[in-house]
């Protein structure tokens, strides 16, 4: 989120300066449940991007 932008903007910036690398930072909405709350590892579900952790069925 926009709370991390000075991490992505020092990451960037190292990068850059060790192997000349076109980068680019990029932050989006919060994942939300059906209710608006937050959806995360911090508030008891992890959201995993890989099958084998969590199903479609479950994350949709």
């Amino acid at each position: 989120g926009s709370d991390q932008w000075g991490n992505i903007v020092n990451g960037i910036e190292l990068a850059r300066r060790s192997d000349q690398s076109q980068l680019f930072g990029l932050t989006t909405p919060l994942i939300t449940t059906a209710n608006g709350a937050k959806m995360g590892k911090t508030v008891s579900g992890a959201v995993w991007l890989n099958p084998d952790m969590l199903s479609d069925f479950d994350y949709w």
